[in-house]
């Protein structure tokens, strides 16, 4: 009995833990390159997670191992949305170095801030 309890309870929260997400994150209007300059719309749909908490939105470099610039931070999950203008360049938080956006491709990436886990 006890060995069945603690199947249903680590099952449980690797449900709780996998049910909460971001997904569909994308931008708008969808173009397969953009200028500098352009307002574009990140959108985001989520599952699980509650409509006060807040999402980080950063920029990647393809095939980077961590963020290259932040575009926002605490922007309320349930807003499911964030109006933003493409910069040429950006200040990267980790070197404090400015980072050229006209090279290279670049990803957007929303996170849960209280889960950490990347969408």
């Amino acid at each position: 009995m006890k060995k069945l309890f603690v199947f249903i309870a680590v099952l449980t929260l690797a449900l709780m833990a996998f049910g909460q997400s971001i997904y569909n994150v994308l931008v708008n209007p969808s173009q397969n390159s953009y200028n500098v300059g352009t307002p574009v719309q990140i959108q985001w749909n989520f599952s699980g997670i509650p409509s006060n908490e807040k999402v980080i939105i950063t920029l990647w470099r393809e095939g980077g191992t961590q963020n290259i610039c932040d575009i926002a931070r605490d922007i309320l999950i349930s807003n499911r949305s964030y109006s933003w203008t493409i910069p040429e360049t950006c200040t990267n938080p980790h070197t404090g170095q400015e980072e050229n956006l006209l090279q290279g491709r670049i990803k957007i990436r929303v996170r849960w801030t209280n889960w950490g886990a990347k969408v």
